[in-house]
């Protein structure tokens, strides 16, 4: 079976993390994206920042990582993204066929 990963971006805006994950979906690039609201803590360009963030859990699998990294750095309005993939482990083999089934690209249409 296909390995399973769990991709993390964020965002500051939730229109966005809406249009990332529909894009994401629909390109057969993530079977799944859960978005939810986070506080972040960070320091950037010297100065220590406190905002609100989306962040977005995208399910896939390892094979579509680097599409998918590409997809989310072409739309994304940070200078430098959060962009960090986790494994999947012990997944149901029903969920995980899913996840596999979800990310296969479809095949060109005859002309």
């Amino acid at each position: 079976m296909t390995s399973l990963i769990a991709v993390y971006t964020t965002t500051d805006s939730p229109e966005l993390a809406e249009r990332l994950a529909r894009d994401l979906v629909q390109a057969r690039l993530a079977a799944c994206v859960h978005i939810e609201s986070i506080e972040s803590v960070y320091e950037w360009a010297g100065k220590l920042e406190h905002a609100r963030e989306w962040r977005l859990m995208c399910k896939t699998v390892q094979g579509r990582y680097a599409d998918l990294a590409a997809a989310i750095a072409q739309r994304h309005n940070y200078a430098l993204p959060a962009l960090y993939a986790l494994p999947i482990t012990d997944a149901s083999p029903a969920y995980q066929a899913w996840v596999e089934a979800q990310t296969t690209p479809e095949p060109l249409a005859e002309a």
